[in-house]
């Protein structure tokens, strides 16, 4: 027998069932045990997980695909092996000395009508039982397999890949809001002012006692995705060191009075109470702000009350803002290929450069009034915010006038050698630009892989041993006890016409099923045949037939008794009773 004929008669399709799933496992395990090592919750426990080497950034929904493949293809070839293994079985059983207990036979039938199948052979009956059971733990425990966590990537880039667009004075700018005049405090997604701990000062952001210290910083322009050496990937961040210019909060001591005259301020008076502490603020009346520029690095703050009906006011509060250039450590994030500021971290503080005074800012504060003004007087805008907004104004006037000074301090990247920190310890590196990117990774627990392992290998070793098996000569198809009925190789000692009914189990009603020990292959089976031929009929002679009351005369077709013995079949009844 050919092994091409073989494989044909093992049935090629739960072979391939059996080869291909066991292949889809093993590499599913493969893909997982040489991968970068990650870790993923599991409830309580930390449970030992690794990203997938290939397809990480798959779909779960496309990995469970896969694998319901592998295992659906080896549960499918369970069952055919199993078929397999049952009818080499039986047919060694056949060719002993006992030969086949054939009731016990039927009743291991997948259809017999038994509660367990202990009057068949119970071994096997277990095992069947056993595969159902793990086929269907199988198609639920393998969806348990597929971990998920996050991977973090840094990679240090040069210079170039960050471009910064310097500030300007004009409200808007390519179509956007500019960032002077967008970046409030409560604003999510700043693109170039930041606010240092501003949530804890207010939570509702009203009538806030303090205002915070604020810094401004380059507007980063995001390269594109398909930028050489830069993947652009939504929530990745990116952390520089930067020149930052900082403006640091300080209230001033000391009581000042807003005159009526009020040379080299300007001055908005707004209707909103938000400006006022609550107990100098009983009459809600409106309140009167000024603001200047004392000299080229300090902003001042100050307002007060209007319901007294004198032309002099007491301030309510004066503050002033001292801004410098400083070194500081941003991180970005990446949304929609767009650049936002995450933190501003200026721990250890490094002054860099002051403002400039080659240019009297102090002209252009009329430009932007009623801007100020604007958003100063809206009732929902609260102290720190209008506060912030003059703030935001003057230091946009000085970081679009530095651009016309080269001596003047730029905002933007510091490279490593120009760090301070830098030349404070030489053994410390300080990468001027590092992108961190934040991916979700899919891969596989430990455990899982392994038994997926043991699962495809297995598989792979089944598909061996059938082959090596072979055919059997005897097999479960109806058809050919069919044609052993008829030729009388299936007889019974008795009759019992309750097992017409297809409803009451086989007890001992057979004579055992003997085949000669060289008959191993289904070819033995017609040894003098070629191949595609059938066996004569022409052997075939009616024996007796067997009257039956009340059932018509029925001829029973026998293989004539040269064939038979020769070459098929033979019987042992003497035997009987030593035979299990």
């Amino acid at each position: 027998m050919n092994f091409l004929t073989r494989l044909q008669l093992l049935g090629p399709l739960g072979l391939a069932a059996l080869f291909s799933g066991g292949w889809i496992l093993i590499l599913v395990s493969l893909n997982t045990m040489h991968a970068t090592d990650g870790s993923a919750q599991d409830g309580s426990l930390e449970t030992k997980a690794v990203q997938f080497n290939h397809g990480s950034d798959m779909s779960i929904q496309a990995w469970l695909a896969v694998l319901g493949i592998g295992f659906g293809s080896v549960a499918y070839g369970l069952n055919e092996a199993y078929m397999h293994f049952f009818d080499s079985w039986c047919s060694h059983l056949a060719r002993r000395e006992c030969g086949l207990n054939y009731a016990r036979y039927l009743n291991s039938q997948l259809r017999a009508p038994v509660l367990y199948g202990m009057r068949g052979f119970s071994a096997f009956i277990t095992m069947r039982y056993l595969i159902s059971f793990l086929n269907i733990a199988a198609s639920i425990g393998y969806k348990f397999g597929i971990a998920k966590f996050e991977s973090f990537q840094s990679r240090n880039y040069t210079l170039e890949k960050l471009i910064f667009r310097q500030h300007s004075l004009q409200p808007f700018s390519n179509g956007d809001v500019s960032p002077w005049l967008g970046d409030i405090p409560m604003n999510d997604h700043p693109r170039a002012f930041w606010y240092s701990n501003f949530e804890t000062y207010d939570s509702d952001y009203n009538g806030v006692p303090r205002t915070p210290d604020i810094a401004m910083l380059g507007i980063a322009d995001c390269p594109s995705s398909n930028s050489s050496g830069f993947p652009l990937f939504s929530g990745s961040q990116i952390q520089s060191w930067e020149t930052v210019m900082a403006a640091n909060y300080r209230e001033d001591s000391g009581s000042f009075i807003l005159a009526d005259s009020h040379p080299g301020w300007a001055r908005t008076q707004v209707s909103n109470s938000n400006w006022l502490d609550d107990e100098n603020n009983t009459t809600l009346a409106d309140a009167i702000v000024d603001y200047r520029i004392q000299q080229p690095d300090k902003i001042q703050i100050q307002w007060a009350n209007t319901s007294n009906s004198s032309e002099i006011q007491v301030a309510a509060h004066r503050i002033t803002y001292s801004v410098a250039y400083m070194l500081a450590k941003v991180t970005r994030t990446i949304k929609n290929e767009s650049c936002f500021i995450a933190e501003v971290n200026m721990d250890q503080p490094r002054k860099i450069g002051s403002i400039s005074g080659t240019k009297d800012f102090t002209t252009l504060l009329p430009q932007f009034h009623e801007w100020v003004t604007a958003i100063a007087a809206n009732n929902g805008t609260s102290r720190a915010d209008g506060i912030t907004s003059i703030v935001r104004m003057v230091m946009t006037g000085w970081a679009s006038a530095s651009l016309n000074d080269m001596d003047s301090q730029q905002l933007g990247l510091v490279p490593e050698k120009d760090n301070p920190l830098k030349a404070e310890d030489a053994s410390l590196s300080f990468p001027p630009l590092l992108m961190e990117t934040e991916h979700t990774y899919l891969g596989c627990y430990v455990q899982a892989a392994s038994l997926y392992m043991l699962v495809g290998c297995s598989a792979l070793c089944i598909v061996l041993v059938r082959i090596v098996l072979g055919p059997p000569a005897l097999t479960s198809w109806m058809g050919q006890h069919v044609y052993l009925a008829l030729g009388g190789g299936i007889t019974a000692l008795k009759q019992r016409d309750e097992m017409l009914t297809g409803h009451v189990a086989a007890h001992d009603e057979f004579k055992r099923l003997r085949l000669p020990p060289d008959l191993l292959r289904p070819a033995d089976w017609c040894p003098g045949t070629k191949k595609g031929e059938a066996i004569s009929l022409s052997d075939v002679s009616m024996s007796p037939s067997v009257e039956r009351p009340g059932a018509e005369r029925l001829a029973r077709p026998t293989i004539s008794e040269e064939h038979f013995l020769q070459s098929s079949i033979a019987y042992s009844v003497n035997g009987d009773r030593d035979c299990q």
